[in-house]
């Protein structure tokens, strides 16, 4: 029996039974070929016996470790709920600038800790003309139609069922063990995020804030990121309860964070987006958005209240107290309420 199958009218990925890929003017790959149009036993029109050839297509924000998470998630949910049975093969990225030394690599580490040994290339397939490939699973950025402004909208049915996989992947890969204690013996541990200007809390503010956690927590850590290499960084989210800190890059990390933790995104005066939230829905986790001025919003998980908006490279003068003590308090009482949950599976 047969089903129909997403099409790029409906998710921002297409499969190609055979296909002829090229190189637009940018470096950016291009896939030709007739696409799959029905789920038959499970697998789409797919070659028997053949790998398959991933290619990404998102020149612009694929060195960026948030963005490219993105992406990368929605292909591995996709591979897995419609391709499982079909192994990946290769991975290709033709010109586009996908793996960012300035952060760490994490692109490639992390395509290594879901997909081991697959071929990752670049420019290579295309020195010799257009390569044809069968099995091509092709996810674009571009085709994505979301009214959140966040690529994974259209892919999150798929992408929550699949989280639990990821994450036990990257945890195995990286030796990570989710933090287990009985919550009557817990001392809860809180990170606060540091970041770089422009964006980040004003001098005052961020001692204030140091004040609010350290009365509430029994261990506080200030914590960059990206000073760690992407190992210690998965390490370190996996032993945290809490995280705290403006709205930035190294909130990307809470994907690694126990499945009964919570995060704290605090947002620049007048601007809000769904990008950390989004991600901390996929893990399950407890969120809180607090809009950095004195009576700013406060976004919860599961909350949308209109697009993305606003300018996000400002400081966070004003710390919203009292919407920053009602999320810790109900923080503290979740987590202390659920206990810890048992070992990744």
């Amino acid at each position: 029996m047969s089903a129909p199958f997403p099409t790029a009218r409906e998710l921002p990925v297409d499969f190609f039974p055979t296909a002829t890929l090229h190189l637009d003017p940018l470096g950016v790959p291009i896939v030709q070929g007739e696409r799959a149009t029905s789920i038959l036993a499970g697998t789409p029109n797919a070659v028997p016996g053949r790998g398959l050839t991933l290619v990404i297509r998102d020149p612009i924000y694929i060195n960026h470790y948030f963005h490219f998470l993105e992406i990368f998630i929605g292909l591995f949910a996709f591979h897995q709920e419609y391709l499982r049975r079909i192994p990946a093969e290769r991975m290709i990225f033709g010109a586009q600038n996908w793996n960012n030394a300035r952060q760490n690599k994490v692109q490639e580490r992390l395509i290594r800790a879901i997909y081991g040994g697959v071929d990752l290339f670049g420019i290579e397939p295309f020195r010799y003309g257009m390569p044809r490939f069968q099995n091509v699973l092709v996810i674009d950025r571009n085709l994505a139609i979301t009214g959140i402004n966040k690529f994974l909208e259209p892919l999150l049915p798929q992408a929550r069922r699949w989280m639990p996989e990821f994450r036990r992947r990257v945890y195995a890969a990286t030796g990570a063990t989710e933090r287990v204690v009985p919550s009557e013996t817990r001392q809860l541990r809180c990170a606060y995020l540091q970041r770089r200007p422009p964006r980040t809390l004003s001098k005052l503010g961020e001692q204030r804030l140091l004040a609010l956690l350290q009365q509430r927590f029994d261990v506080v850590t200030e914590i960059d990121f990206g000073s760690f290499s992407w190992r210690d960084q998965v390490l370190q989210a996996a032993q945290t309860d809490v995280v705290v800190g403006v709205h930035g890059n190294g909130l990307s990390n809470l994907l690694w964070l126990p499945r009964d933790a919570a995060v704290v995104e605090i947002f620049p005066p007048d601007f809000h987006a769904f990008d950390y939230q989004v991600m901390a829905e996929l893990v399950g986790l407890s969120y809180f958005g607090i809009e950095g001025k004195r009576q700013g919003y406060v976004y919860v998980e599961g909350s949308r209240e209109g697009a993305a908006y606003g300018e996000q490279n400002q400081p966070v003068e004003h710390l919203p107290e009292r919407a920053l003590e009602f999320a810790l308090e109900t923080i503290i009482g979740r987590v202390r309420a659920r206990g810890a949950p048992p070992g990744v599976k």
